[in-house]
């Protein structure tokens, strides 16, 4: 039992030491230097920045050094000056297509102005920095060697002829000009005349997209005339056929469709095969003078098709003949 408590001791204690040790540890400070120093440092600070702001290649974060350390002036405590956002800002400025480039430098020089007017350095723009003649040079020749500058030639004969055109528009324009301050009434009645001949043009063209509306509903009419005389033919072959085989209930029930496709073909009625005969017969006025003839038929067929009378050659003879009537009437 006594060993076990023994290194438990020793445990805790050797615990105790190293928190000790944590806790007095401090933290190296920055050495202490000049104020002439420091205010150097300030004016090679700004450089850098002037520098950077001429060419990007010139930003290299190394040149901004380590930290400050500012010793005490009369009652002015001592302090450190750190210098790590300067280094992040030429870090970014590097890259010479950075759309923030400019404003940051910008700021980081005004900083630095405050800084070094605090530090009683005489206030005054950035240093100018001379340009490099070689670097210049260089961006020079990286400009003409583009493709814009490669062929680079005289007028040729379509150059000449084109500024010969627009020095002759230049000179009827310019007569124009002097000719309407001698006579100021020419404006208004070339202005209007462009008008009426604007609005001339405009009337002919509306005339002839009317022109070619009522030429398509013409040829659409008769397109759809045709198609309705058509399907009335189509119905007289089928009675027709049907009464060559003595099928005279057919044959009438044809000849009443005909009549009916007939008379939709002459837009008396809309078509709608829901209807009844009955219906068909009452969309017709009765002093109509296809009504007579439409009844007869209409009755024909009801007693026929619909009744159980038997159908007759007669009654096919009296349905074809009220068929011819309806189509001349």
């Amino acid at each position: 039992m006594g060993l076990p408590v023994r290194l438990f001791r020793r445990l805790v204690l050797a615990l105790a030491l190293a928190l000790l040790s944590g806790v007095c540890v401090a933290e190296p400070a920055v050495a202490a230097q000049p104020v002439e120093a420091y205010q150097a440092h300030l004016v090679a600070l700004r450089e850098l920045v002037a520098a950077c702001r001429t060419n990007a290649a010139a930003c290299d974060p190394a040149k901004v050094g380590g930290d400050d350390r500012v010793p005490p002036q009369g009652q002015a405590p001592g302090f450190d000056v750190h210098w790590s956002w300067l280094w992040d800002t030429i870090l970014k400025a590097k890259d010479p297509k950075s759309p923030d480039r400019d404003a940051l430098l910008r700021d980081a020089d005004a900083r630095l102005a405050d800084q070094a007017r605090e530090a009683g350095i005489a206030s005054g723009p950035a240093p100018a920095i001379q340009p490099d003649f070689q670097h210049a040079r260089s961006d020079a020749d990286r400009i003409l060697a583009g493709s814009e500058f490669r062929k680079v030639t005289g007028s040729g004969l379509w150059d000449l002829l084109m500024a010969k055109f627009f020095a002759w528009l230049n000179r009827v324009f310019g007569g124009v000009s002097a000719l309407g301050q001698r006579a100021p009434w020419i404006g208004p009645v070339i202005m209007y005349g462009f008008l009426l001949l604007a609005f001339s043009g405009l009337l002919v063209w509306v005339l002839r997209v009317l022109d070619r509306q009522r030429l398509a509903v013409r040829l659409e009419s008769s397109a759809a005339v045709a198609n309705w005389q058509e399907a009335s033919r189509n119905w007289a072959q089928l009675a027709e056929a049907a009464a060559a085989h003595c099928d005279w209930r057919e044959a009438v029930h044809a000849l009443y469709w005909a009549s009916v496709t007939e008379l939709e073909g002459r837009r008396i009625w809309r078509q709608n095969n829901a209807r009844t005969p009955r219906e068909y017969l009452r969309l017709l006025s009765p002093d109509a003078p296809q009504h007579k003839p439409l009844r007869a038929l209409t009755q024909l067929l009801e007693r026929i098709w619909y009744g159980v009378a038997p159908a007759r050659h007669e009654d096919y003879a009296a349905a074809l003949a009220v068929y011819q009537q309806l189509r001349s009437a």
